[in-house]
């Protein structure tokens, strides 16, 4: 297929380089209750994973890679599959407040396109301000994000 992949499809590719997917791990029960398992406030299979191995990193145990391999295909999905994973920008905020602003690099997770397409939302907004407030200048500036 010639084409670029979409949004969901690069998620599921992004399991391929995640540390620590817990659909694929293994943890001591020792572990899990000397962090109190998983957090609930995370209420969706999105960033539960990190939250734990970070959790359980931080009280002192130890994270192996195992040898085994996990296939993981991309499942099908709606038109509007894409919308409803940014749900999961929300735990991104819960990860920051608990493990604060360098979590991204311990837990080796990549930042996704959130800030990018912060500022073209931000833009597109400025447009039809700049214009009704005869600012033209700002307004093509916005325009040209």
């Amino acid at each position: 297929e010639d084409r670029r992949p979409t949004d969901w499809e690069r998620g599921t590719a992004g399991l391929a380089d995640a540390s620590w997917a817990t659909a694929d791990m293994a943890y001591r029960a020792d572990a899990l209750r000397a962090v109190g398992g998983f957090d609930e406030r995370f209420r969706r299979a999105f960033r539960e994973d990190a939250d734990l191995a970070l959790r359980v990193l931080g009280a002192g145990w130890e994270l192996r890679r195992g040898a085994r391999t996990t296939r993981h295909p991309v499942r099908p999905a709606g038109p509007w599959v894409s919308v409803r994973a940014q749900r999961g920008n929300a735990d991104d905020v819960l990860m920051t407040r608990l493990h604060g602003r360098d979590w991204w690099t311990r837990a080796r997770a990549p930042k996704g396109r959130f800030p990018g397409h912060l500022l073209v939302t931000a833009a597109a907004a400025a447009v039809p301000l700049c214009l009704l407030t005869g600012h033209r200048r700002p307004a093509a500036l916005a325009a040209s994000l």
